[in-house]
């Protein structure tokens, strides 16, 4: 019945186009978002100011704000939220007022609306948290991906986050022009309630692919016969700007038959390294096939038994940006696939880093994080 409710106001609302309606931030697609809102105590949440950010949104640091987001726009007087076009994507739909919010994770495809039913706010809760400062920095910024909200750190990393949405929220941290994502904690914001955090793991930015000067050890090679690439391009020709990510990002081409791949990758040690300590491999990636990730010690001979692999499974990647986490326990056994020698056989012998693309024509990848160890 409610629903049936929902869906006669919002014909009228159409027919009337009497109300300051939201009016979504593109024109690209065309569908939209829609939902009935309500306040905690069931009333309709009027006026509702309504922010719409890509879950990979990083607020500028110059004009920094404590607020969880600025309203894009807001519901109506019966509590109707209406965006009718949005660009495809994966956003942060957050809805807020003095006193109460909700936020949600939502894709916007070119196929159907996003149709949220009925959504009811809640009080928001805080973190009161500490990080680990980049070497010989005095403080950073912390926000949440897909939020306005930006807070400083004082000289010991602590920092508070005054009002967030309820549910769970993934962290960055953020110095000179790119954001890092607090290794792979999402924490969980209690509606009406602080939440302790403290994470102190090293992090390092393996790649980000912005300066060209620094991106000379990578090597772009077939890995199977049959596997194809154009050898006269050189891998540092393979970088261009992105407007999605709004960096340089790394673009390989190819054909790859079942059966065959090709490798991104890069010698990382001359000697072994230990990543027992590792907590998890980040990066963004898309194209049209599939990809893998690898941790090795290869002498380059194959049949070598002192060769050593760790890889994953398969990832499906798609025309729209991913982040992708691997963790330790994402690295196949010996058992689960015989081209594995699994990670317990590596993990203190690392000295390559390959990212196999498979099963299509081109990948495109970003901003490469490995937290829990340095090298």
């Amino acid at each position: 019945m409610i629903r049936l409710f929902y869906l006669f106001l919002l014909m009228l609302v159409l027919i009337s186009c009497t109300e300051d309606h939201a009016g979504g931030p593109g024109s690209e697609t065309t569908n939209g978002i829609y939902a009935q809102v309500l306040l905690a105590d069931g009333t309709v949440a009027a006026n509702m100011g309504v922010a719409l950010r890509r879950t990979n949104f990083v607020p500028d640091s110059t004009n920094p704000t404590e607020e969880m987001a600025i309203p894009d726009t807001y519901t109506d007087s019966l509590g109707l939220l209406r965006i009718d076009s949005a660009p495809s994507g994966d956003y942060r739909l957050t809805l807020l007022n003095t006193t109460e919010a909700f936020s949600t994770h939502i894709t916007v495809s070119d196929t159907a609306n996003v149709d949220l039913g009925e959504i009811k706010l809640s009080l928001p809760g805080a973190i009161q948290g500490q990080i680990s400062l980049p070497q010989g920095a005095s403080y950073s910024w912390v926000g949440v991906y897909g939020l306005d909200v930006l807070v400083k750190t004082d000289s010991l990393g602590v920092f508070t986050m005054p009002s967030l949405p309820a549910g769970d929220v993934q962290l960055f941290t953020y110095s000179s022009h790119y954001a890092e994502a607090v290794a792979d904690t999402q924490v969980t914001i209690i509606s009406g309630s602080t939440v302790s955090w403290k994470i102190a793991k090293p992090s390092m930015l393996l790649e980000s692919f912005e300066d060209p000067t620094l991106f000379r050890d990578w090597y772009y090679v077939i890995s199977d016969t049959g596997a194809k690439i154009d050898t006269t391009i050189a891998v540092i020709d393979r970088l261009e700007f992105d407007s999605d990510r709004n960096s340089t990002v790394f673009h390989g081409t190819y054909s790859a038959p079942i059966g065959s791949s090709v490798i991104f990758g890069l010698k990382m040690s001359d000697s072994v390294l230990d990543f027992t300590a590792l907590d998890s491999i980040v990066f963004y990636a898309k194209g049209d096939g599939k990809l893998r990730v690898s941790l090795e010690n290869w002498s380059g001979t194959p049949g070598d038994p002192n060769n050593l692999k760790a890889w994953t499974g398969d990832y499906t990647v798609s025309n729209t940006w991913q982040r992708l986490v691997i963790k330790p326990s994402d690295f196949l056994t010996a058992q689960e696939d015989l081209s594995t020698t699994g990670w317990e056989s590596v993990r203190t012998k690392v000295k390559q880093f390959h990212i196999f693309a498979l099963l299509g024509t081109e990948i495109y990848l970003d901003d490469i994080w490995f937290y829990g160890v340095k090298f």
